[in-house]
């Protein structure tokens, strides 16, 4: 699935802020019950999320999906990545 324009704008706004994520805010969460435990979740707007992977070391973060909210918290519990 091809993001709408506006939201692909707001994808690379975030993380283009990301390597200042403590200066404006933004962070990463740990999602409970997720299939995984080294998906994170980030705010991309009111809602939408990303899902990315937590590297097992070092500072490279996957973005691996961007869904609704909901979406991406119910796809976070169901996928598998290695």
């Amino acid at each position: 699935m091809k993001l709408e324009k506006p939201v692909a704008k707001r994808v690379t706004e975030v993380f283009d802020e990301f390597d200042t994520a403590t200066h404006t805010g933004r962070h990463l969460e740990k999602i409970n019950n997720a299939r995984n435990p080294r998906f994170r979740s980030i705010r991309i707007d009111q809602f939408w999320r990303g899902i990315l992977l937590a590297p097992d070391s070092g500072d490279v973060y996957t973005l691996l999906k961007v869904l609704p909210h909901d979406d991406a918290y119910d796809w976070a519990q169901r996928a598998t990545s290695r």
